[in-house]
């Protein structure tokens, strides 16, 4: 079976695309990385969506396949599914969560993963950091 694709999808894998699920479905989608409250908090009022309901319907578009999830903290933080694998970069300060290539760990996770004889799920990778406009200069006042 082929992998989703978009919102409406839901109906080809045996589901009601409802007015809640779209709505719920577009806002993660403008917000790209978010939790459930921060889904909630950008719905329009006139959605009439309520947080357990945003919460029912992530768990629903994550079981089809159409978003992931990854534990950011305490929380659980959904982004879109069905692009490339990716690794979250969360800054420790401001909380932008930045994607990047796992394809550039291959290096340092190969012989680990290889000697463990693992398969690494890499959409739960989180690493935690600073981004560049919250980390000091690290070059020194001596330029």
């Amino acid at each position: 079976m082929e992998p989703p694709n978009g919102i409406g999808s839901i109906r080809a894998l045996g589901y009601r695309l409802t007015f809640q699920r779209e709505q719920i479905y577009y806002a993660l989608e403008r917000l790209g990385h978010a939790t459930p409250d921060q889904v909630s908090q950008v719905l329009p009022d006139a959605a009439g969506v309520s947080l357990s309901t945003v919460y029912r319907v992530l768990d629903l578009l994550e079981k089809i396949g159409l978003v992931h999830h990854t534990h950011v903290g305490h929380n659980a933080t959904y982004h879109i599914g069905g692009y490339d694998d990716h690794v979250h970069l969360v800054c420790r300060d401001c909380a932008v969560i930045y994607e990047a290539d796992p394809h550039l760990l291959d290096s340092a996770f190969a012989a680990m993963l290889r000697d463990c004889q693992f398969a690494a799920d890499v959409r739960q990778l989180v690493i935690y950091g600073r981004c560049k406009s919250c980390a000091p200069d690290e070059r020194g006042a001596g330029g």
